[in-house]
């Protein structure tokens, strides 16, 4: 990638605020230290629902990733020398809740703990579904307006630590019948591929809205988007961002694997997902359900 197309990509180049109360030396994950080139033939992933074969749907899905081949091994290892790290990282917090630490060292012990839990345990699911074995969809009924907080609440701390606030909306009491646990895993891997744009932008933010429409008698949810109003995109990112091999960008392989995810958790839902530009910046992804 340019130094132009860098800069236009990640809204310019300012300068990261310590985050008071971290540990010293702490290091967030858009940093280079987590930014490690993801090998080629990352992106797999599952049958297409019965929804989507009974309409026809001829969008080209994740394909099967080769269990031999090399690149799958490389991934394979880079993640779990990741999940190693971070595993580290939350025996490291747990031990700054002990002895005479601060009210502010506990509270940011505890939102490193939560982050990093949720992080290991999204990049296990994450695994499965670009590698084409994720298990069958569960769908049950779920309100909207819960499956939003619990997206809320599992992001939340990872927001805090990263100095970017989250906003959430519906505008719908609907009850709706979905997989939301996979759901929580497209819309984190959708996070995940935007947070590192924002690292170091001062008043960013990160907004997840889910949109439903009647379907007959029935309410339908249509999609959640998540989307950042503050850091345009270039033109080379609006065209590669779900490439899982493009990994020139914020957050490195971590956020290519981020939108791998949430472009195959769509399509395993029977719908897709696009990026939106924003008119003059931002940007705005939508995982369809149809």
């Amino acid at each position: 990638m340019s130094e132009f197309e860098a800069q236009e990509f990640s809204g310019g180049d300012p300068v990261k605020p310590e985050r008071e109360g971290l540990p010293p030396g702490y290091r967030m994950r858009a940093d280079p230290h987590y930014v490690e080139l993801l090998s080629s033939g990352a992106r797999g992933g599952g049958d297409r629902s019965a929804r989507g074969e009974a309409r026809g749907d001829t969008r080209t899905g994740p394909r099967e990733a080769d269990i031999t081949s090399p690149a799958r091994v490389t991934r394979e290892r880079r993640i779990f020398a990741h999940l190693v790290e971070e595993i580290a990282a939350i025996e490291s917090a747990a031990t700054m809740l002990g002895g005479d630490a601060s009210a502010l060292t506990r509270r940011v012990s505890l939102d490193l703990i939560k982050a990093q839990s949720a992080r290991v345990s999204w990049l296990l699911r994450a695994q499965s579904i670009v590698a084409g074995v994720a298990p069958e969809l569960e769908p049950r009924s779920r309100q909207v307006a819960t499956l939003v907080a619990q997206l809320r609440d599992r992001l939340a701390a990872e927001c805090r630590l990263a100095g970017v606030s989250l906003q959430t909306a519906t505008e719908s009491n609907a009850t709706v019948t979905v997989d939301d646990g996979a759901i929580a895993l497209g819309v984190t891997g959708a996070f995940m591929a935007l947070l590192p744009l924002m690292a170091g932008v001062e008043g960013a933010s990160i907004r997840i809205e889910a949109i439903v429409e009647q379907d007959g008698d029935e309410d339908d949810l249509q999609a959640i988007e998540v989307s950042q109003d503050v850091v345009p995109l270039s033109a080379t990112a609006r065209q590669r961002f779900f490439d899982a091999d493009w990994h020139e960008r914020p957050g490195g392989w971590l956020a290519a694997t981020g939108a791998a995810v949430a472009a195959a958790t769509a399509e395993r839902m029977g719908g897709r997902a696009a990026l939106n530009a924003g008119a003059r910046r931002g940007c705005t992804i939508r995982i369809g359900f149809a």
